[in-house]
């Protein structure tokens, strides 16, 4: 037993992941913190398993760009929630991906406190949509 724990990586064992900068293609089912700007780019493709909180720092942006994709499909009862880490307001998430093969997917997501303002350019709450294949049901905006 001793040596199965030890050989699990730390991350297992935490109840947040922290996450900014360039990200790679991974799943994402547990609580996030987007300390700092992220970026889904070219050939990344982040999902978002049903029930997980996004919380993002003060002015932090989520971009999906090029051929990069995010799958956030909650449920009803599970529904993923995109909001603002001091609970007071986030950036917001900017999808700029039109050359992506994939749609990107909102689904059953809830997506608070989102602030454009400061930002560049400076409109757009908790969504701006550029220039994006991106399908959006069943979502609180």
């Amino acid at each position: 037993l001793v040596l199965i724990l030890f050989l699990l990586p730390s991350y297992a064992f935490t109840q947040y992941l922290d996450r900014g900068g360039n990200l790679v293609s991974e799943t994402w089912d547990r609580e996030i913190h987007l300390t700092s700007n992220a970026v889904i780019g070219d050939n990344v493709i982040i999902t978002i398993l049903p029930g997980v909180t996004v919380k993002a720092y003060p002015g932090v942006t989520l971009s999906i760009n090029g051929t990069g994709v995010l799958l956030a499909n909650g449920s009803e009862d599970g529904m993923i929630t995109f909001t603002a880490f001091d609970n007071i307001s986030w950036g917001r998430m900017l999808f700029n991906n039109n050359n992506a093969n994939t749609d990107s997917e909102l689904s059953y997501c809830i997506i608070e406190k989102g602030n454009g303002q400061g930002l560049s350019p400076s409109y757009g709450g908790g969504l701006y949509i550029n220039s994006s294949k991106l399908i959006i049901s069943h979502c609180e905006i």
